[in-house]
């Protein structure tokens, strides 16, 4: 294969991580970490000591095309940032709320202009901030705002091969079902099978 590849996330997990990695870069002092999904009330009682801090998870995806440089997937995520009373440098108190607000609005900007790294990511979209405000989180002390968006990202051509194979069902080694129109621009493979670069390539 000639040329430069390009710099594309392996899995999932990769593209949260680079998320998680970018956010903290531009955010040194907030607590940034990938998160399992969902944030709910039980994960207020876990991290809310750690404010400021935002959790980072992958709320969905789907396969949009597989072609010869990999799975092109939109990516739907979710940044859920927690602050609390904090003491400025001057002394002063910055209520939560109002410390939502600022590290809310720079988390929405750094978000809608960053592709996290790798060259076939595109600038996200429906970038939504929402005040996830509720007694509950209040009277802890604590408020929340969520932050959603979509990022339509291209995962590496081995990635495409293993979503290939698990497109195709197998028993001991016979193809029992076989995805009529895939919309494949390469060939699919079997389980366990090598990784050969498209013609041309």
């Amino acid at each position: 294969m000639t040329g430069t590849l390009p710099h594309l996330p392996t899995s999932l997990d990769d593209f949260r991580d680079a998320v998680v990695s970018t956010i903290q870069a531009a955010m040194p002092g907030v607590d940034v970490a990938g998160h399992n999904g969902a944030f709910g009330e039980k994960d207020i009682q876990i991290f809310g000591a750690k404010a400021p801090a935002v959790r980072v998870a992958v709320l969905g995806w789907s396969l949009e095309e597989l072609n010869a440089v990999g799975i092109v997937v939109p990516v739907k995520c979710s940044a859920v940032l927690v602050t609390a009373d904090a003491k400025a440098d001057d002394g002063k108190i910055l209520p939560r709320d109002r410390a939502q607000l600022v590290l809310g609005t720079q988390l929405a900007i750094l978000l809608n202009s960053s592709r996290f790294g790798f060259n076939l990511t595109k600038q996200p979209a429906q970038v939504k901030g929402e005040n996830r405000y509720e007694a509950s989180f209040f009277a802890k002390g604590l408020a929340l705002m969520e932050v959603t968006w979509t990022s339509k990202t291209t995962f590496g051509v081995q990635a495409a091969q293993q979503l290939g194979a698990l497109a195709q069902v197998y028993v001991n080694g016979t193809l029992l079902l076989d995805p009529a129109d895939t919309g494949a621009d390469v060939p699919l493979a079997p389980p366990n099978a090598p990784f050969t670069p498209p013609e041309g390539s």
